[in-house]
């Protein structure tokens, strides 16, 4: 599955072919790995970027890390905020602006300088805390690839200060807490994570991860966009056979309507007006005298043990009886099998007086 960003591809036709190329390779030579279809991607383009396979088994997951990062690149306007400036230079700007987002960094804020020499911190500690007070933290997608206490301060933030970013990419480099940084935010369930285990990580890195996640994005948004052409293309097939279905009973009541008298009984469900239950008798209009036929009585699978069949058809007998009392009788069939419409027909004063057989001989 390559993560090449079909939507805002910058690449050249050429540089595509190099970039497809270092996949096949890198596929090639990792063979096995134990990461998922979606992140797999993220992990390649991490190798992809600093031809180092040891990314293949440091990279670590939350379950729900790629889903997290996905819907909120796709939920638009999601913010990016970065430990340092490299990370915020080196993501693709139309593939952010394809999403509508932007990139958030304070590192060499005067500000952020100032309250580290006064409080005695790093700024990476005070940049994050700059970044929760401007709102830009909830719901965000947060790249730390330089700076372990930034990482740090974020795992303080979430567990103290109730802060929810969309997904945390912590990837710091360095020998001082970097590893223990990322066990840090990895031992955490608030906020969905990925990280590099132990003291490999860096800038790099966190735009390789975040390059994958945007082309998984748009890629799921594609399918999004497909499916979506496809159920209105079946809403519309839809909506034609029922404009066809009602077209043949039109034109079936056109010819049967003239020569009959219908009365119909029905049973409306009240909170959505639908029609739940049918009975229809109907009489030749040339003979006014004649028999009164039973046609359907129909209730709605989710609408039956309300007697609603009973219901319709007594109330259709007593409309028959006041607007045709010359009628003779009233004549229906009933399947032998059906023993609850036997039992309803009885009831009503039914009874049986013929008996209609089919026989069947076998050939071979």
């Amino acid at each position: 599955m390559s993560t090449i960003n079909t939507v805002t591809e910058q690449l050249t036709r050429a540089g595509q072919a190099i970039e497809h190329d270092s996949f096949a390779i890198i596929d090639a030579e990792v063979q096995a790995h134990s990461y998922t279809a979606e992140q797999w991607p993220i992990v390649r383009r991490m190798i992809h970027a600093n031809a180092d396979f040891d990314f293949n088994g440091l990279t670590d997951f939350h379950p729900q890390a790629v889903h997290a990062g996905i819907t909120a690149m796709l939920r638009g306007g999601t913010p990016v905020v970065a430990d340092v400036e490299m990370i915020c230079s080196g993501l693709s700007i139309p593939r952010l602006a394809h999403f509508g987002m932007h990139t958030h960094q304070f590192i060499s804020d005067a500000d952020v300088v100032l309250l580290a020499q006064q409080q005695d911190t790093t700024r990476a500690v005070q940049a994050m805390r700059k970044a929760h007070r401007l709102g830009l933290l909830q719901g965000a997608i947060v790249g730390i690839g330089n700076a372990p206490t930034a990482l740090i301060e974020l795992a303080r933030l979430i567990a103290e200060e109730g802060v929810r970013p969309a997904l945390v990419v912590g990837m710091p480099v360095g020998f001082v807490s970097a590893a223990e940084s990322k066990d840090l935010i990895a031992a955490q369930n608030e906020v969905p994570w990925i990280v590099i285990r132990g003291r490999k990580g860096g800038s790099t890195l966190v735009v390789a991860a975040l390059h994958a996640l945007l082309a998984l994005a748009e890629s799921r948004q594609k399918a999004l966009v497909a499916q979506a052409a496809v159920s209105r293309m079946d809403a519309d097939a839809a909506r034609t056979a029922a404009d066809q279905a009602r077209q043949r009973v039109r034109e079936l009541e056109d010819r049967l309507l003239p020569g009959l008298r219908f009365w119909r009984a029905v049973a409306l469900h009240r909170p959505t007006g639908a029609v739940v239950a049918l009975s229809e008798l109907t009489r030749e209009r040339s003979n006014p005298q004649g028999l009164v036929g039973q046609s359907d009585t129909i209730v709605l699978p989710e609408h039956r043990g309300h007697r609603l069949g009973m219901l319709t058809k007594a109330a259709n007998l007593i409309q028959v009886r006041e607007a045709a009392p010359d009628a003779e009788a009233i004549l229906t069939w009933n399947a032998e099998e059906n023993r609850h419409m036997l039992d309803v027909n009885e009831a009503l004063g039914f009874y049986p007086f013929l008996v209609e057989g089919a026989f069947q001989r076998l050939l071979s």
